[in-house]
């Protein structure tokens, strides 16, 4: 443990690591007590997730904690690099399956085949471009439609669906999703966010939804919603499946707790790819604001 990461915890009994390079404690600005405020021990900076409240590790410690020699520790201690979350991904090298095609202004027969089954699913030759659709033709992920998942500029995953009945319905690639979130650098730009389960239902609410690739959420993927929620403000709607409604309050909670503004939004059959705009609509417009109330009460 680094001289830095031994002051926190020192001064923090509530201090709790998160991942390599951050440790999360309780904000001496918004008296939060669920741990929002996260200080950077690599980036020596801090942000509150609650109010919003950072700076630089130094203007921390000047303004709470008036020592000269905390002071001193915080500029000067030489820390240990850390990979960062986008370098860890890039050192998975991660890229397009063997075979792969984008389909944009692709007009090739086989290439058509593959634009009919996203036509079949309500995927527009708009949304193939904006979500930079493709196929493999051949080899272990021929017959599949290949929907790539960007963050922060980088291809970090990517959802390989058969167009066939015959083939395994979903054969993705070898490597971990916690920290994954479908159309992340897309829906950053909106105010109002719609979480979903998969990528089609994602794309058939609009370029404001993501996907979490599942019915659970992980506490990367919260971190990642969160440092989205702190560039400016978001309401969060989530829209899982029907069948999935205790799982949505589970991620409802999870996310209550990292200080966003969560709605719940109740489908009554099916999924958002599945039901019509108008049904889709409804629910989203009738979502319900989850609230500390509720937190201990499942409605």
């Amino acid at each position: 443990m680094s001289k830095i990461e031994e002051l926190i915890f020192s001064k923090f009994t509530e201090a709790q690591k998160k991942g390599n390079d951050e440790i999360i404690v309780n904000c001496p600005k918004c008296a939060d007590t669920k741990r929002h405020l996260y200080l950077n021990i690599k980036k020596k900076v801090f942000h509150c997730f609650k109010c919003g409240y950072s700076g630089t590790l130094k203007g921390f410690f000047d303004e709470n904690y008036n020592d000269v020699n905390i002071r001193l520790l915080v500029d000067t201690e030489p820390l240990k690099e850390q990979p960062s979350l986008k370098d860890q991904h890039a050192l998975k090298k991660i890229g397009f399956p063997e075979y792969f095609k984008f389909l944009d202004k692709n007009r090739s027969q086989i290439a058509n085949e593959f634009r009919r089954y996203l036509y079949s699913r309500g995927i527009t030759d708009e949304m193939i471009s904006r979500y930079r659709v493709g196929f493999c033709y051949a080899g272990a992920y021929a017959r599949r439609v290949i929907i790539p998942c960007f963050m922060n500029g980088e291809l970090v995953y990517w959802i390989a669906r058969a167009i066939f009945e015959t083939d395994k319905k979903i054969l993705n690639p070898s490597v971990p999703k916690k920290s994954v979130v479908f159309n992340y650098d897309l829906a950053r730009m909106y105010d109002e966010i719609v979480i979903c389960e998969g990528v089609f239902d994602a794309m058939s609410v609009g370029y404001n939804a993501v996907a979490l690739l599942g019915k659970s959420i992980s506490e990367e993927q919260c971190y990642m919603l969160a440092k989205m929620n702190a560039e400016n403000r978001k309401k969060f709607v989530i829209c899982l499946d029907s069948d999935a409604w205790k799982d949505e309050i589970e991620v409802a909670k999870k996310l209550y707790v990292f200080g966003l503004d969560v709605y719940l939004a109740r489908l009554e059959k099916g999924d958002p790819n599945s039901i019509s705009r108008e049904e889709l609509d409804s629910s989203l417009t009738q979502a319900v604001h989850f609230n500390f109330k509720i937190l201990f009460n499942e409605i």
